[in-house]
């Protein structure tokens, strides 16, 4: 209890208040009471006459040497239109940067974030798994989308590519499909940090020896005429893969899909049921990014994370036209694991 005097002749208030305002920051912090930032923010924004225009700018890296034809990718259009919306609604503006164009480099791109006053950036998908970004990282807050930037100890938003994989086999099980044929460049799998590969022969251990097909690993290059010598010796039934040039292919064996052969894209670029496979929903995937990193600048955390974190977004099966059913289900499958059974 605080206890006051009465005011005397010629003291002010404010003299009066500061040793009872004094007293009570003491008790207060042998109390363990902190100031929560959130509400001193929304206080402080109350008290102004007008609504601030001003807003912080976000940085989000590419790491890619062509920006014109990413810039044409359907998927990088979803990612940036999620991240570009999800930053504006909460109060935020967003800068691109292409590192691996016009010559920029680590150490310069580094400088003109630290010169404008950037604090918070997104790591794109990178176009080579592995690479390394050389930056004053504690001056950051970062979060990466994918596994393709090599960059230990920071938060990742990635898609559920391992979910991916098994679901889809999953589905092409279903429908009756036995022989099913993985055609990919290792590239690829290596940018998800091997979790097609590994979805892939996980549901394969699932199923009868005879009915298991090698995987097809091409080089960064496809290669036609590999894929023509793996599809004469092992005849799959469908293929699944993240190449949309292998259905040219299959048109020049003179196979039609889905009546020859099935066909199911791993990150279909066809949301609205053309190409049967997974939307990796990229745009769910860039608004999750921007959520990690307002909210690490709320906490003002910078630099590596002592625990980091991985935000998953499960992809979603579109049935297109590309597959069909080919024979009732369920006369050759063991019991499937809980990830995919339950698509």
């Amino acid at each position: 209890m605080i206890r006051t005097s009465p005011l005397r002749p010629g003291s002010s208030w404010r003299s009066r208040c500061l040793p009872i305002w004094q007293r009570l920051r003491q008790l207060a912090a042998e109390m363990g009471y902190q100031v929560n930032p959130l509400v001193s923010a929304l206080m402080a924004n109350l008290k102004k006459s007008r609504i601030s225009k001003f807003k912080p700018m976000l940085g989000l890296i590419h790491c890619h040497p062509d920006p014109e034809s990413r810039r044409n990718s359907p998927h990088y259009q979803a990612l940036t239109h999620g991240i570009s919306e999800q930053a504006d609604s909460l109060g935020y503006r967003l800068t691109e940067f292409w590192l691996e164009a016009g010559g920029m480099s680590d150490r310069r791109l580094n400088q003109i974030l630290d010169a404008r006053g950037i604090s918070g950036l997104i790591l794109g998908p990178s176009f080579s798994s592995g690479r390394e970004i050389d930056f004053e990282w504690e001056k950051f807050s970062v979060v990466a989308i994918g596994y393709s930037t090599y960059l230990p100890d920071v938060h990742r938003a990635c898609s559920h590519q391992l979910h991916a994989i098994t679901v889809t086999m999953s589905e092409l099980q279903r429908l009756g499909y036995q022989r099913i044929g993985l055609a990919m460049c290792r590239h690829i799998d290596n940018r998800v940090d091997h979790n097609y590969k590994a979805g892939f022969l996980l549901m394969q251990d699932m199923i009868p020896q005879r009915s298991r097909i090698p995987i097809l690993w091409m080089d960064r290059i496809l290669d036609e005429s590999l894929f023509n010598e793996w599809f004469e010796k092992h005849q799959p039934d469908v293929i699944v893969t993240t190449h949309l040039q292998i259905q040219e292919w299959l048109a020049g064996r003179n196979l039609s899909i889905p009546g020859d052969i099935g066909f199911a894209h791993l990150d279909t670029p066809d949301t609205e049921g053309g190409i049967s496979g997974i939307n990796q929903r990229w745009y769910m995937l860039g608004t999750t990014a921007i959520d990690i990193i307002v909210g690490m600048l709320q906490r003002n955390e910078r630099g590596k994370s002592p625990c980091s974190r991985t935000v998953m977004i499960e992809g979603e099966w579109i049935p297109g036209s590309t597959v069909r059913r080919v024979a009732p289900a369920g006369n050759f499958r063991k019991k499937l694991p809980a990830a995919a059974a339950h698509r």
